[in-house]
C-alpha cells in the first residue's frame, strides 16, 4: 500500500480556513490513476503463449498447449474428431508443431488487464483493486505465483515503485498546491 502523508495540513487548513477534501482527493486519485496504469499492462506473450509440447510425469509423449490472453487454455487432441461447429470448447483440425489434432480450449480468463479499476475509500483515499479472482496470483507481491513474475508480471508494489520512482508524486503534489491555493 502507498501512503500519502502531507506534513503540517492541520496548520494549512487553519491558516486559510479552506475545505482541501476535494482537492485531496483529486491528488489521491490522480496516484491511483498512475498505479492502475503501471499495473495493468502486459508483459509480452512468451513462451507460454505458444503452442509447446508438455510433459507429464511417467508419460511418454507430450500434450501440445498454449494459453490465449482472454481467453484460456488451448490444447491439441491427437486423434480425436471434430464434433461439428459449435460445440463449446471444440476447434477445427489443424497442425501445431508437426503434431495434427482438434484444438479444444477451455474459457476461463476474467479478462484480468479489463478488471482493473479505482475505488474511493473515505473523503480523500483511493485503492486500486482488479476484480478478477486469480488477480493476486498474477500481481500480489505477496501471493504472486514464481512463473508470473518470471514472464514479467508486475506486482503491485513494483507498480508503486516505479510510480515513486518516476517523479510524478512530486508533480501531482505541486498540482493539488496549485489547485487549492487558485481555489
Amino acid at each position: 500500500m502507498l501512503t500519502i502523508t502531507i506534513v503540517g495540513l492541520d496548520r494549512i487548513r487553519q491558516r486559510f480556513g479552506q475545505d482541501i477534501t476535494p482537492h485531496l482527493s483529486a491528488l489521491t486519485l490522480g496516484v491511483a490513476e498512475q498505479v492502475r496504469s503501471e499495473i495493468q499492462s502486459y508483459p509480452a506473450a512468451t513462451e507460454a503463449n505458444r503452442p509447446h509440447t508438455v510433459y507429464t510425469r511417467g508419460k511418454k509423449y507430450g500434450r501440445t498447449q498454449w494459453y490465449v490472453r482472454g481467453e484460456g487454455p488451448h490444447w491439441l487432441v491427437k486423434g480425436a474428431r471434430s464434433t461439428g461447429p459449435g460445440r463449446a470448447g471444440m476447434g477445427r483440425v489443424h497442425e501445431v508443431n508437426n503434431v495434427m489434432g482438434i484444438e479444444r480450449f477451455k474459457h476461463t480468463s476474467e479478462q484480468l488487464g479489463q478488471q482493473w479499476h479505482i475505488e474511493a475509500e473515505g473523503d480523500t483515499a483511493h485503492v486500486v483493486v482488479n476484480r478478477a479472482s486469480y488477480a493476486s496470483y498474477v500481481h500480489s507481491q505477496l501471493h504472486q505465483a514464481r512463473f508470473h513474475g518470471d514472464r514479467g508480471w508486475k506486482t503491485d508494489r513494483d507498480a508503486i515503485d516505479a510510480v515513486k520512482g518516476s517523479g510524478m508524486l512530486v508533480s501531482l503534489a505541486a498540482q493539488f498546491v496549485v489547485r487549492w491555493w487558485n481555489g
